[in-house]
């Protein structure tokens, strides 16, 4: 959790955190909606230590999905939107999230629930 204590000292910070494309992020962003989703995931997923399946590419919300995960107590598996189809249902079955967050569109699979 060191991670977490350095993060935290720019917290209050409107410095960029990450830049892609035309998206932005600052540090404070970072923060706060990271707190927001941490809290949503905890209440989603009660005492469930599953791992979150992180599905997206190089977009901001990427960060605050992990930085989310991390801050809930909860591993994060990442999926790169080109990764095949079928690669990502190997991983979806393996790993049985309770959920998956997305930051890019994602074709339903079973009975999972994607926010």
């Amino acid at each position: 959790m060191e991670f977490l204590k350095v993060l935290e000292t720019y917290k209050d910070s409107d410095r960029l955190a990450m830049i892609t494309g035309e998206k932005k992020i600052t540090y404070s962003q970072l923060w706060e909606h990271s707190d927001k989703l941490a809290a949503y995931i905890k209440s989603m997923c009660g005492s469930d230590q599953s791992p979150v399946i992180v599905y997206g590419h190089k977009h901001p919300m990427m960060l605050v999905a992990f930085l989310a995960c991390v801050k809930s107590g909860r591993a994060y598996v990442p999926i790169d939107i080109n990764v095949p189809r079928n690669r990502i249902e190997n991983i979806i079955d393996s790993v049985s999230p309770e959920l998956i967050l997305a930051t890019e569109e994602f074709m339903p699979y079973k009975n999972y629930m994607t926010l």
